[in-house]
């Protein structure tokens, strides 16, 4: 059975829906700050009080749905108590922090797992089989973006207090993009850059260096829109759309374009990333090492721009 932990719209909208047609998993609490909020829905048991949760010896598994600095107090706890982990995007606000958790996991031999939902998508399989073709020319340069227009100013991504800033939000999928499909990087260079009137990163850029091959992430919170990764190569590129959020009834293009102008489009199927996700979660009896693998080096260049930009 499965304890939820925070009921926004993100867990209403995307979650929920995917539960329902998980038919072996059962949500069996819904932990809040104010149960009274929610008196009038009678599809789930709310409580406030997740020592309840910890207690429970049906509840096997914890999915964390909260603002990122409450994260590692309720990570912890639940993996203390022997629960399996699922916690949304950053699973701390700093490196020491996910450190503590992945060993943690460990040593109790529990699963911990982050969402990094387009990871779980046919498209981001297509680009990573595509990248191990031997056929292709030499790679240059990977580029990835994503920016979003501003959210309602009372947004928890413009609190610092609650680990809000662009760079944990939506800094995060370009990264973890490059970092995914390139490994971990031997140099990087980044800038962190904030407006008028915010406390909080709203923008950034980072370079990161593969020996020959050179990568740019770039996101940002109050600019054009933007969804993509491109791979360039010698002699094409290939340009990558809605590379991170989509909907599941999205077809998606992927647009192969050659030195000679030729271009070449091919369609991915549409696909339910969060359904593919969770369905791997329940459904893998093994603790997934890479996942805690991965948790590292995206936590340790997410740290790495934070502590040495420009």
């Amino acid at each position: 059975m499965l304890a939820i932990i925070g009921f926004g719209d993100h867990v209403k909208r995307n979650i929920l829906p995917v539960l329902k047609k998980l038919q072996e998993v059962s949500v069996k609490y819904i932990v809040v700050r104010n149960v009274l909020k929610y008196s009038d829905n009678n599809d789930f048991s709310f409580i406030s009080d997740f020592s309840k949760v910890l207690e429970d010896k049906e509840i096997t598994s914890v999915y964390v749905a909260t603002p990122i600095q409450c994260h590692y107090k309720f990570v912890e706890k639940a993996l203390i108590a022997g629960k399996n982990v699922l916690c949304e995007k950053s699973l701390t606000s700093n490196f020491k922090d996910s450190q503590k958790l992945v060993e943690l996991a460990k040593f109790k031999n529990v699963k911990l797992q982050e969402v990094v939902m387009y990871q779980f998508h046919e498209q981001f399989r297509w680009i990573k089989n595509y990248l191990e073709k031997s056929t292709n020319a030499r790679l240059i340069k990977v580029h990835s973006s994503f920016q979003i227009p501003h959210l309602g100013p009372e947004n928890i991504r413009y609190s610092k207090s609650m680990g809000g800033g662009a760079l944990l939000d939506v800094g995060f999928y370009p990264l973890s993009m490059l970092i995914s499909l390139l490994g971990v990087p031997e140099n990087v260079k980044s800038s962190l850059i904030t407006q008028k009137n915010y406390n909080v990163d709203l923008s950034g850029v980072a370079i990161l260096t593969y020996g020959e091959v050179y990568a740019v992430a770039e996101w940002g919170i109050g600019r054009l829109y933007e969804n993509g990764t491109t791979l360039e190569f010698e002699d094409h590129k290939v340009v990558v759309e809605r590379a991170f959020s989509k909907p599941s009834s999205l077809q998606t293009k992927i647009t192969i374009t050659k030195n000679s102008g030729d271009k070449e489009s091919i369609l991915i199927n549409p696909d339910d990333h969060f359904y593919n996700l969770f369905a791997n979660f329940f459904n893998n009896n093994n603790n997934a090492p890479q996942h805690l693998n991965n948790i590292i080096e995206r936590a340790k260049l997410i740290e790495t721009i934070k502590t040495n930009s420009l």
